[in-house]
């Protein structure tokens, strides 16, 4: 039977500032490129305070200016303990200085009453502008109902008597403070800009307020009123993805195949928005590397990464040093690039990336996934041995890892033995009968073969759990 896996995400325990750059055997400080190639960066983490978000909360998302760190988090009540109340979204801003987070209250957000309709909003995609505004998509359901005159919000719901439903969409664009400055209704900008779909990453909105849509065969500029101003068709475009460029150009990108060679390669390129076009100047890509684009800041106008490395890409060509340069390699710099939300770079040469941490739910696997960055297991193996899971965890976390070892080797056998039979059959089985007495089962679920379950008995009495 197959063992699920879950995914959590920790976003602010997994904040890592990557420190200055330490040279590690490149002996000519003239040659920027071997230096490069030849540094590690090495993660701090930072234990940031969650409290503010209460106990219940989804983290929709985040993004940071190189000063701060900003979260959209999803918050509401604890129901099951009794706990009353709206569900609603905050906007938290953390100082990578260290200083207390706090909530920008000026974010407008929960639920609200317009012209006789209940209105809730859902938020998402955190992003910073390139003049230092923070935008984000929201989409609005409104509901009308028509309650009967002996409704009892206690033991009925308002929603059974919806007439009306209306799904609105939005780009908004908040100052620092979380003040709303600009709402672009983008409802129907997918059937106004003639566009079939688009992926996640393929609208934005640049400085001057124009709207950039793709659906990965073509880009459709609009005004902020929703008037096509040009469209840049090209079929050699791929992956449905806008990039904006720190000089505030958007680009996308483009694959060109050489027939003669038989080869393809990759560009990146941008629009240029007075000839309502492509502009001239294009940048080559590595093949893979095209579909992680990433907006630039400082000397480079965009970054990307290429298998485990980063690179920027300089605004401005400088005499003995490439265009393109690596700057880190994420594994040399301890942190998973497959977990990777958003990073930064700061201006004194620092990084900051949020990660994603993963639990696993396969006990035979805990360990590998500690050692890739992993931070827990949802474990079938803790049901039976709760402070063995504990300890063999903490143990790897806690630097430990010849102990965690062990005791992974040690109870292998065992946690092997608990899937011999589909999940809960052996769990349930192993705790009747260690004496817990959890009780029959319950159709589907049957008791295990007489076989499997003397080869259980066996495991747990090699485990020290039956007397």
């Amino acid at each position: 039977m197959m063992k699920c896996k879950k995914r959590v995400l920790t976003l602010l325990l997994a904040l890592c500032m990557l420190l200055s750059l330490a040279a590690c055997g490149s002996k000519d400080k003239g040659d920027d490129t071997q230096q490069l190639s030849a540094t590690v960066y090495v993660p701090e983490f930072l234990s940031l305070d969650l409290d503010i978000l209460g106990k219940n909360y989804n983290i929709s998302g985040g993004c940071t200016d190189g000063t701060n760190v900003y979260l959209l988090a999803y918050v509401y009540p604890d129901y099951e303990a009794g706990e009353e109340g709206d569900s609603r979204t905050l906007l938290i801003r953390f100082p990578l200085d260290g200083g207390e987070p706090t909530e920008m209250k000026n974010f407008q957000s929960g639920s609200s009453e317009e012209d006789g309709a209940e209105v809730n909003r859902n938020f998402n995609s955190l992003r910073t502008g390139i003049d230092g505004s923070l935008w984000l998509e929201e989409s609005t359901y409104s509901y009308v109902f028509d309650l009967p005159e002996d409704f009892d919000e206690e033991t009925d719901s308002k929603y059974n008597y919806t007439t009306d439903t209306v799904r609105k969409e939005y780009q908004v664009q908040l100052d620092s403070t979380g003040t709303e400055i600009t709402r672009i209704d983008t409802s129907d900008l997918q059937e106004k800009a003639g566009v079939e779909g688009r992926y996640q990453n393929g609208l934005l909105v640049d400085k001057d307020g124009d709207i950039f849509i793709t659906d990965s065969q073509k880009i459709v500029v609009l005004d902020s009123s929703m008037n096509v101003r040009f469209t840049v068709e090209d079929s050699n475009m791929r992956g449905g993805s806008l990039v904006e460029l720190s000089d505030g150009s958007i680009g996308a990108t483009v694959y060109v195949t050489d027939a003669a060679n038989q080869s393809t390669t990759a560009q990146l390129r941008t629009i240029d928005k007075a000839a309502k076009g492509w502009a001239e100047k294009s940048y080559d890509l590595p093949l893979y590397a095209s579909y992680n684009l990433y907006s630039g800041g400082g000397d480079y106008l965009f970054y990307y990464m290429n298998g485990d490395a980063l690179y920027g890409y300089r605004a401005e060509a400088e005499e003995g040093k490439p265009q393109e340069q690596r700057l880190l390699s994420w594994l040399e710099s301890d942190i998973n690039a497959d977990n990777i939300s958003f990073f930064s770079f700061l201006s004194d040469g620092r990084v900051v990336v949020m990660t994603e941490s993963w639990y696993g739910g396969n006990d035979d696997i805990t360990l590998p996934l500690l050692s890739i960055g992993g931070s827990g297991v949802i474990s079938v193996w803790a049901n039976v041995m709760p402070r063995e899971c504990h300890d063999l965890v903490m143990d790897y976390l806690e630097g430990r890892r010849e102990q965690a070892a062990a005791a992974a080797v040690k109870y292998l056998p065992l946690m092997n033995g608990l899937f011999m039979e589909g999940n809960p059959i052996p769990v349930k089985t192993a705790l009747n009968l260690m004496g817990r007495d959890v009780g029959p089962f319950r159709l589907p679920l049957c008791e295990m073969a007489p076989a499997n379950e003397a080869r259980l008995r066996a495991l747990l009495e090699e485990a020290g759990l039956l007397g």
